[in-house]
């Protein structure tokens, strides 16, 4: 699994690229690419995104999506449509390169804790 988070130059607006894909030799299986608004609030936001899967890697777009940031801003919450059903997933940034991710739908719970191997200037 790669998944990369573009900040740099959109900071300023208030926008965040995440990209995930997910390969298993050298074939693409799944692959996310989202937007995250943050509203003036700062706390509230948007997301916009697509995703495709194995085995057509047909693209379909995120419905309505949105989540909200903690006051602390070290985590945040949000939902989109997922496959037919709905994934609550929070995120926490648990100490400097590592974030854990919880996805929740009403019948499956994943966690999972990322860690940064690099960084891009």
């Amino acid at each position: 699994m790669e998944t990369t988070v573009g900040v740099s130059e959109m900071a300023n607006q208030g926008l965040v690229r995440h990209q995930t894909f997910i390969r298993k030799f050298g074939v693409t299986l799944f692959r996310s690419r989202e937007e995250f608004s943050l509203n003036t609030n700062g706390l509230d936001l948007e997301i916009t995104g697509e995703r495709q899967s194995m085995p057509l890697l047909i693209t379909e777009a995120y419905g309505e999506s949105s989540g909200r940031v903690a006051p602390d801003a070290k985590s945040a919450r949000y939902i989109f449509p997922w496959f037919g059903t709905v994934i609550n997933q929070t995120v926490v940034i648990e100490s400097e390169g590592h974030v854990s991710v919880t996805m929740e739908t009403p019948w499956l719970r994943g966690d999972v804790l990322l860690s940064r191997i690099s960084t891009v200037d």
